[in-house]
């Protein structure tokens, strides 16, 4: 009966930090042998460990924001992962503005990503919404774009005009229209006190638009 319930326990704890761990969308480091302590314990259940980037992020390329790891700098476009990745200069033929057949194509956050694709005027939201999840990642919602702008010093969302996409949509205009892909900002439509935050949702979700460098997207976990 003891070895029973020492059985049950462990298997009751193992079982609540794997569920912890998954439910905080976090990857936590345990090395081999480590003693799942109290502490250990509280920081799963809180969400207060460290952010781990991907191969191929920059070093601390993520950072938390409450509970929520965020991509330091916004995503560009890369084939694969790692020291092999390379940048994603054209968008592969198999990659179709509906987000389909993009197997391969990963965001990674990087400080200087040079030649990668990284905006709408080349990616469409579909396309970027994959590219996240190809990553293990996904966009932000609204709510968390707000938070992770409280932290502007760390992650430089703060210029004035400068737009991300985000996990947000709008219906089409008309029966004959698709989807509307959700993007915010600070101050998009010039109208208002500067570095106050604008959300749009008026951009088809398979649409490449035509020069706006201005709006990129980040990815979250």
């Amino acid at each position: 009966m003891s070895s029973n319930k020492k059985r049950f326990s462990l298997g009751w704890a193992i079982g609540i930090s794997l569920g912890l761990t998954c439910s905080a969308g976090v990857v936590y480091a345990f090395t081999d042998g480590e003693t799942l302590t109290a502490a250990k314990m509280n920081e799963l259940a809180t969400s207060t460990g460290a952010c781990i980037a991907n191969a191929g992020d920059d070093a601390n390329g993520m950072v938390r924001v409450g509970s929520v790891c965020v991509d330091k700098n916004p995503a560009s476009l890369w084939n694969g992962t790692g020291a092999g990745a390379t940048a994603i200069t054209a968008m592969p033929g198999s990659c179709t503005a509906e987000g389909t057949g993009c197997t391969g194509v990963v965001a990674l956050t990087k400080a200087a990503p040079g030649t990668a694709l990284k905006d709408a005027s080349t990616v469409t939201y579909a396309q970027a919404a994959v590219a996240c999840a190809n990553a293990g990642k996904r966009l932000l919602t609204p709510g968390e774009w707000m938070m992770a702008r409280g932290n502007a010093s760390i992650l430089g969302m703060t210029t004035d005009g400068k737009a991300e996409f985000v996990d947000a949509v709008g219906p089409g205009a008309s029966t004959a229209a698709v989807m509307q892909a959700g993007y915010m900002g600070q101050d998009l439509a010039a109208s208002g006190p500067a570095g106050q935050v604008d959300f749009f949702a008026n951009t088809d979700y398979n649409l490449v638009v035509g020069g706006a460098t201005w709006l990129g997207f980040r990815c979250a976990r």
